[in-house]
């Protein structure tokens, strides 16, 4: 399955990227060189452009990894004194989370939870400006229900890898044992657009990157 956007294109729009800092490069040239999978640089850069502009009080972060993506909002959310809630279901990768989180000097802002998504999310009690999903592409939509509960009117929800290289569009080849993944996708894809409360956009950039907007005013910024 050929890219989402032409190559030429996103070499460009990278080459526009002002660099990371060096511990933040070197993060995320060890993920690469170990296969951890961690956002792209044009969506890194939309979650620094969506943070820094909304400058949401509470962020609940679904599929850690290790760090990297919280570490790259935790450096803006410090700023004004916000937090970010952070679930990840690999014990090793946690475990490096937690070691890079605090080597950044981000542990009072940040809180690494271990455990599964699908069990922790029933249990929080607290309402989020903002949800960034990067788990497991096939639960998504299982996740839905519980990220609209506990997302605040004026809230947003950034779903990362949604057009997963384009086999969600019809039409689309794929081997047979993708098919529930990619059907699970294209049904939380139609919940995001069909929902009256939510305004949402997909945006081609990365692996496809949804933002879904929660309908009323933000109560806590």
């Amino acid at each position: 399955m050929k890219n989402l956007v032409e190559d030429r294109v996103t070499d460009y729009l990278r080459s526009l990227i002002p660099p990371y800092d060096e511990k933040l490069q070197n993060l995320a040239r060890q993920c690469r060189k170990a296969h951890v999978p961690i956002v792209e640089p044009e969506v890194a850069q939309l979650l620094l452009f969506l943070v820094s502009s909304r400058k949401p009080k509470k962020i609940l972060e679904i599929g850690t990894a290790v760090g990297y993506s919280s570490i790259l909002m935790g450096r803006v959310i410090r700023q004004y004194k916000g937090s970010i809630a952070t679930i990840e279901r690999n014990r090793a990768r946690y475990l490096s989370a937690r070691k890079n989180i605090e080597n950044a000097g981000l542990d009072e802002y940040i809180n690494l939870i271990y455990g599964d998504a699908s069990d922790i999310l029933i249990e929080l009690k607290d309402s989020y400006d903002m949800v960034f999903l990067d788990a497991a592409k096939g639960q998504y939509l299982n996740f839905y229900p519980e990220i609209y509960r506990l997302l605040l009117p004026g809230g947003i929800l950034v779903a990362d890898n949604v057009l997963y290289r384009g086999l969600v569009i019809p039409g689309s080849t794929f081997h047979r044992r993708k098919k529930t993944m990619v059907c699970r996708l294209r049904k939380f894809l139609q919940e995001l657009n069909t929902n009256p409360s939510l305004t949402t956009t997909i945006l081609p950039i990365g692996d496809g990157v949804a933002i879904a907007y929660k309908e009323g005013d933000m109560q806590n910024v």
